[in-house]
């Protein structure tokens, strides 16, 4: 201070009122948000959050401390390094259209599935607030994710030693959380392989590919089961894989001539479309029905040649095997059984709806072809995609896994933290679906500001007129030579 506005300040009282304003402590603020949401993540990932702090007064802000207070007994929010090497974080001074920016991390780690909430406590010299403290809701929603891969059975059907065939899986995130695939489990095979790399992240209700591989070592059936390691706990991912086992197979490269018959079925010329198990016997030399004989005009087609009980004549379609008749059951092996025409009808390996799956590739209804995997699913009761929920996205499914449906009261069935009476959040939404936003104490920890953030206060003097007190001074502030710069109060 210099001596000449020392002097002033002697010179003051005799006035008879001091400044219109007088000096006043520069106002530190300390401003967040209330909420902080690390999303819906699944069970055993980890997300990283950032809490924005802004100062936005006229002095610099210091941030001595912060503290997380956790509900319940888990503990999944974890604050990050956050501090500076003193231990304290400091701010520099900033304002509501500039503010002095810095940003708190903290990691969600769930170790059970659930919501999760933590109140975190910033400690600092705000001097709007009582005891310098803000306080932040912190919230999280951990659930199991959800899988589903089809084809679940992959045959690749005869190749040849040495030779390369891929084929494609469908790998579906059937749940409200990212599903992750770390890697796959092939056993000892060393002939099979899996062409997509690792990891591969599918987020919910979408869908992506994965191509296995197989290099026969020789000509010999070679199986094998591929697991795709997920963290999905309750849907273990399996798809089996085969080649070259004419009798596990229904591959249409095993018919070389087309007659829906395979050698290893029963063809006894695969090479002559008229030579099969079901074909008529003629007088050409050849055995046309596979039975051993040739041109057997001496049995009639009315005789039972298999004692199975049924003649060519009575539709025995195979009268040199007793186990071929109208009568037998049909079998998953490539061979009419029950003489009606259809090959290995009503198994798991046959596609009997005609949609492209069996239910050894993953339909869940083989009798209906708008039900596989894969399929547009609608309103109708029905799991039409096979992924083991029935009508998602209608009024009567619990689209957000909150455990509320819109029919059950749920009033956004797209939001998990908004579900009939649960806690309401300083969030502007109806969480607990009252009709009301952020009512009762939602928004009770937010700090309550005492001060504006100027640099002073009116200081109410009124024992003289305005225009005679400043007149007088600016008067003295002439003689002592001292201009309006000089003052260390605003004027």
């Amino acid at each position: 201070m210099t001596p000449r506005v020392a002097l002033l300040l002697t010179c003051l009282p005799l006035l008879g009122c001091p400044p219109e304003y007088e000096p006043a402590a520069q106002a530190r603020v300390l401003t967040t948000d209330p909420l902080l949401d690390a999303g819906a993540i699944a069970v055993g990932d980890r997300a990283t959050v950032g809490l924005e702090l802004r100062s936005v007064g006229a002095a610099p802000i210091t941030v001595t401390d912060i503290t997380v207070a956790h509900e319940g007994d888990s503990e999944p929010f974890v604050l990050l390094d956050w501090a500076e090497p003193d231990g304290k974080l400091v701010l520099s001074r900033g304002t509501e259209a500039s503010p002095t920016l810095a940003v708190v991390q903290l990691s969600y780690r769930p170790e059970d599935a659930g919501t999760h909430r933590a109140l975190l406590t910033v400690h600092s010299n705000d001097t709007q607030v009582e005891d310098g403290q803000w306080h932040v809701a912190l919230r999280g929603l951990a659930m199991h994710p959800c899988a589903s891969v089809s084809p679940s059975f992959v045959d690749f059907g005869p190749r040849a030693s040495g030779s390369f065939s891929s084929d494609t899986l469908s790998l579906v995130n059937c749940g409200q959380v990212e599903l992750t695939v770390a890697g796959f489990d092939l056993g000892a095979s060393s002939t099979y392989s899996v062409q997509t790399p690792d990891p591969i992240y599918v987020q919910p209700g979408t869908t992506s590919h994965v191509t296995v591989a197989w290099v026969p070592a020789d000509g010999e059936p070679d199986a094998a089961v591929v697991e795709l390691l997920s963290n999905d706990p309750e849907h273990a991912l399996l798809v089996d894989l085969q080649g070259n086992d004419c009798d596990a197979s229904l591959h249409p490269d095993w018919d070389d001539d087309g007659d829906g018959w395979f050698a290893c079925a029963g063809d006894c010329d695969d090479t002559d479309a008229l030579v099969s198990p079901s074909a008529v016997e003629l007088a050409n030399g050849h055995d046309d029905d596979c039975d051993g004989e040739i041109d057997e005009a001496a049995n009639p087609s009315s005789d039972d040649q298999d004692e199975d009980g049924w003649s060519e004549d009575e539709g025995d379609c195979h009268d040199a095997d007793p186990e071929i008749h109208p009568d037998a059951q049909e079998l998953a092996d490539r061979i009419d059984n029950d003489c009606d025409g259809a090959i290995d009808e009503g198994t798991t390996r046959y596609d009997d709806d005609g949609d492209g799956y069996s239910e050894l590739e993953g339909d869940c209804d083989d009798n209906e072809d708008g039900v596989y995997p894969g399929a547009h699913e609608s309103i109708s009761g029905v799991d039409d995609d096979c992924d083991g929920h029935v009508d998602e996205g209608s009024t009567s499914f619990d689209d957000d896994g909150d455990g509320w449906s819109e029919e059950a009261g749920d009033c956004d069935d797209d939001n998990p933290w908004v579900l009939p009476d649960t806690v309401e959040d300083c969030d502007e939404l109806d969480n607990d679906c009252d009709g009301e936003i952020d009512e009762d104490d939602a928004c009770a920890y937010l700090a309550e500001r005492t001060i504006d953030t100027g640099l002073g206060q009116p200081t109410g003097c009124s024992s003289a007129p305005a225009g005679r007190g400043a007149g007088l001074l600016l008067a003295l502030l002439g003689l002592l030579g001292i201009t309006r710069r000089d003052l260390p109060w605003p004027m």
